[in-house]
């Protein structure tokens, strides 16, 4: 246990939906900015890159991916849902099968539609913070900030709801999901669909749902301080080979992977179908 003091920051409610990624990745189209794994315009099929110094973003071509290139226009799928075969939009579903670079490259993208500064370098090797003063866009939160806002109300609480461990107020393996069993369980759920479960900010689904992104190197450094020593905005360790997930997802059975302190990593270039993230500033 450790003080660490965090400046104001802002933080995304819900997790980034299949919607609103395919809203920006229409933008990076017409922008030019995606790409082939050799750097050509993407054609329209295959995995996603973008970058000078390419990496992939989206896997479209994994079935747990449910978003769609449709007649130029990306799109969220639909899939059979509940009563019988009814078409359900997964647009409101958390996006997936995105790397820590998709990620980045939606923060870019997204400051850069709404004219505010992007945060990420994405011309160098492993797309590199920039950390300038002026920035003024879209960023994955850092690991601490991530934690702060999952756990803390005066004291840590074990899980964003408390201490005592409730199945039913998250996306998880051991509960149904909230639309039904059948097609439905064991899979993602509309963001927001356990009000029950959000944390003391009232930020929705930080256990449960999908694994989310931060911007730190994984790595011992952030729990390595001296008891009773105060940090101010650690940023995690200086280099590594895999970033920070935090959160659970609905795959995984309940305890440990759900305590708001438990920590996950994964190469960034990993595009997995429990990968998610949310926005900070």
């Amino acid at each position: 246990v450790h003080d660490v003091y965090l400046d104001a920051y802002s933080i995304g409610k819900y997790e980034v939906t299949n919607q609103e990624y395919c809203d920006v990745l229409n933008w990076a189209l017409a922008q030019g900015r995606l790409k082939d794994q050799g750097g050509a315009p993407w054609p329209g099929s295959g995995k996603i890159y973008a970058g000078d110094y390419r990496y992939i973003i989206v896997d479209i071509t994994r079935t747990e991916c449910h978003i769609e290139y449709v007649d130029g226009v990306f799109q969220p799928q639909n899939r059979p849902g509940l009563p019988d075969s009814t078409a359900y939009s997964m647009g409101m579903h958390p996006m997936v099968a995105l790397s820590w670079y998709g990620a980045v490259a939606y923060c870019n993208w997204l400051s850069e539609m709404q004219e505010l500064t992007p945060w990420y370098d994405m011309t160098a090797a492993n797309w590199p913070l920039t950390m300038l003063p002026v920035t003024d866009g879209y960023r994955l939160p850092t690991e601490a900030e991530w934690e702060k806002a999952a756990r803390w109300d005066g004291h840590p609480r074990e899980y964003p709801w408390g201490d005592a461990w409730h199945a039913a107020y998250c996306n998880n393996y051991d509960d149904d999901n909230v639309l039904g069993g059948g097609y439905h369980k064991y899979q993602t759920a509309p963001v927001g669909s356990y009000p029950a479960g959000v944390s003391p900010y009232g930020l929705h689904d930080m256990a449960g749902n999908v694994w989310e992104w931060c911007a730190d190197w994984y790595g011992a450094s952030y729990y390595s301080q001296t008891p009773g020593g105060g940090w101010v905005d650690p940023q995690g360790p200086a280099s590594g080979s895999d970033r920070v997930l935090r959160g659970g997802s609905w795959y995984n059975n309940g305890d440990p992977s759900y305590r708001a302190a438990y920590r996950f990593s994964n190469a960034p270039s990993g595009t997995d179908y429990n990968f998610g993230f949310r926005v900070a500033r």
